[in-house]
């Protein structure tokens, strides 16, 4: 914390909202971290198409650029979500327990993306042909769950606020 913070805290109702403005920030952070690996994990895709083309494999190019699409729709959704709470000064205001179920429901999307990463990385070891469109398979429910995982959290947002 800043000088100012440090003497602010003093001040009464201002701990609050620090503490606000710290979740609030941590909530973005986790979006953020999510996003970024959701994006690093995408770059499996581009691998897979590449090594498909340098086999002459043109069959799974197509699915593979559905996987791509799904997941940059999903890292967009991530990226632009609404924030956890509602501001310090708003009429309405969340209390500790509903922050701590929409940051239970961001940890969840995170294991969630690592499910995906570990999808994306087995696209990189599969042979062309039936074992590449199990592994796209196996991608896009992984996307799938993460989809309705987030929906969830968007649930929780809106019995929240």
């Amino acid at each position: 914390r800043g000088y100012l913070e440090e003497i602010l805290v003093h001040v009464p109702g201002f701990k609050g909202y620090l503490a606000r403005e710290v979740r609030r920030e941590s909530d973005q952070a986790c979006r953020d971290h999510l996003a970024s690996r959701l994006t690093t994990a995408k770059k499996a895709v581009g691998e897979a198409k590449r090594k498909l083309l340098r086999l002459g494999r043109l069959e799974g190019i197509e699915q593979l650029d559905r996987v791509s699409d799904r997941l940059e729709k999903v890292i967009t959704r991530v990226t632009h979500a609404e924030r956890g709470y509602t501001g310090f000064f708003d009429s309405q205001q969340v209390g500790p327990a509903e922050l701590e179920r929409l940051r239970d429901a961001d940890l969840s999307l995170t294991d969630f993306a690592l499910v995906i990463e570990s999808k994306l990385s087995g696209l990189l070891h599969a042979e062309a042909g039936e074992q590449m469109e199990k592994a796209i398979q196996a991608a896009l429910d992984a996307i799938e769950i993460f989809e309705k995982t987030f929906d969830q959290r968007k649930r929780v947002m809106m019995e929240v606020v």
